[in-house]
């Protein structure tokens, strides 16, 4: 899987925090290891992906990330 936290949840860069709690709370109910034991590090991966974008610095490293990688975003060079 993506180390995206964005991807992983399923949401676009810039979601707000309601947005990515749903997204975490029905991924969650979903991959739970109880109900999914075939891949108990899924609901690990989802858990870790909503803590990283709960995380004011993380959540904007992620974003910038995302735009540098975006072909319609404009890189600006230090003069």
């Amino acid at each position: 899987m993506s180390d995206d936290p964005y991807q992983i949840l399923g949401l676009q860069p810039g979601a707000s925090m309601a947005e990515i709690n749903r997204a975490y709370r029905s991924l969650a109910k979903r991959f739970h290891p109880d109900l999914n034991p075939q891949d108990p590090n899924r609901f690990d991966e989802i858990t870790k992906a909503r803590n990283s974008l709960s995380d004011p610095t993380q959540r904007a490293s992620y974003e910038a990330m995302s735009l540098a990688g975006d072909d319609d975003a404009i890189a600006v060079t230090p003069i």
